[in-house]
Parts: structure tokens; C-alpha cells; sequence
């Protein structure tokens, strides 16, 4: 496993010490299939996420990215989790052409948010996923 701590110091330049969670107790809340990870990082806008990731790339982490913690058991099961991007914070609409019927949003909005802002214009996203909500 690699030496985190200047990989660490480096988040906290981009996010703010704040958007940094240490604390063993916490992480586990963000473990993925019982591995919990060593540091969560919550960027806020997207440019934040690019230098979280070219600084994880740069120390050879394992870096799992994660929305709001739903449907976490699908896909591959990790062998470690070095890091949790969280993009819960990520979570603005982008572009909404109601008449082209496109809206372009960032990763952490939830499908429940993102019905209320189509609601106005009388439209929904017609998608079933997985596991329900």
C-alpha cells in the first residue's frame, strides 16, 4: 500500500482540510463490499475532481468514485480503496434544452432531484434502475 500522507496533504490544497475525512470511524460508512477505504475526499466542483486525480494517479492509488451510496454492491468487488471520491456535492444541472428534451448534469445529482427540475416543464427522465430508486 502506498505512503498516503503526501497524497493526503495534496486533497487538502485542493478541497480544504474540511473536505478530508480521516477519522477511522467515519470511513466506515463509506466502505465499499467491507473495505473501507483510508481517506474520503469531497470535491465540490468538477476541476477539483481532475486534480484529485491526476494527484492519486501521481502516488499509484486505488481510487473508487461514489455518488450518494446507493447500488454499491454492483460491479466488481475492489481489492482495496485507497480512496472515495465523493461526488455527492456534484450535483448541479448543466444544461436543460426542454425543448431538444437533453439536460446534461453533474455525477452526484440524485434521479429524485433531478425529476423536480424537470417537473416545471412537464417532462421526467423515463428510466427504471436498478434495484428501484
Amino acid at each position: 500500500m502506498p505512503d498516503l500522507n503526501a497524497l493526503i496533504d495534496e486533497f487538502k490544497k485542493v478541497v480544504g482540510y474540511e473536505n478530508v475525512l480521516l477519522n477511522k470511524a467515519e470511513l466506515a460508512y463509506y466502505a465499499v463490499d467491507d473495505i473501507c477505504p483510508e481517506v474520503v475526499v469531497f470535491p465540490s466542483e468538477e476541476s477539483q475532481v481532475k486534480r484529485i486525480l491526476e494527484s492519486a494517479y501521481r502516488h499509484n492509488v486505488v481510487v473508487i468514485p461514489r455518488g450518494h451510496g446507493s447500488k454499491m454492491g454492483l460491479g466488481g468487488i475492489p481489492i482495496r480503496a485507497d480512496v472515495i471520491l465523493s461526488l455527492e456535492r456534484l450535483k448541479s444541472i448543466i444544461e436543460f434544452l426542454p425543448d431538444d428534451l437533453t439536460v446534461t448534469v453533474q455525477a452526484g445529482i440524485t434521479l429524485p432531484e433531478l425529476q423536480r427540475q424537470l417537473l416545471p416543464k412537464n417532462l421526467t427522465l423515463p428510466i427504471d434502475p436498478p434495484c428501484g430508486k
